[in-house]
């Protein structure tokens, strides 16, 4: 699925933070409304500590976890991230728009993509470049700069869930790369 203010989903302008703890809260309330129980929750980045998130406040509504390059555990390193010129520009409703139109229009997919794949973007084959690339233009093209903007701030936003975290006892697979900056995640949860 589409979490709120990604892809095609909704982005709202207001009432909503679009924090971690605020997703989590949001997938439990459309299962309730489906009438789901339980489910397996597959997250990558920003997903995969909704897909945390969800399952240190939420055990009982959670199968089995993979959690790719899941953050936004803040602790102290996690607060210097930062989004820089970006967030900064996103924050002005008639300058922040010029980001989004380049966004929107393609140009910007390999940087993008890039600045996602991080330090292994550099290890892809031109093909793997092209797929991912594709994925990210597909998503680019319903950018919301009010979305993008508390997205990219959801590490300072987002409430601290490290304690929680290391209670998960739902069955994880937590998937990260050799060049990764979340390697310490997998020290502080328990795997089964």
């Amino acid at each position: 699925m589409d979490y709120l203010g990604a892809g095609d989903s909704d982005k709202p302008k207001s009432g909503f933070r679009y924090t971690i703890e605020e997703q989590a809260d949001l997938i439990v309330k459309m299962m309730e409304a489906l009438h789901i129980p339980q489910m397996d929750i597959l997250g990558v980045s920003y997903g995969g500590a909704i897909a945390l998130n969800l399952a240190a406040r939420y055990p009982e509504r959670v199968g089995k976890i993979v959690s790719i390059e899941g953050n936004g555990i803040n602790g102290s390193k996690h607060l210097k991230i930062s989004y820089g010129p970006m967030e900064d520009l996103l924050r002005f409703p008639v300058v922040g728009e010029i980001p989004i139109g380049v966004i929107r229009s393609g140009l910007a997919d390999r940087f993008v993509a890039k600045s996602v794949m991080g330090k292994g973007w550099n290890d892809f084959s031109e093909a793997e470049m092209k797929e991912v690339m594709e994925i990210i233009s597909q998503s680019n093209r319903t950018a919301s700069r009010i979305s993008w903007y508390h997205i990219s701030r959801t590490l300072k936003t987002s409430r601290d869930f490290t304690e929680e975290a290391k209670t998960i006892s739902t069955p994880i697979l937590y998937l990260y790369g050799k060049n990764s900056d979340y390697h310490e995640m997998q020290n502080r949860m328990r795997f089964f």
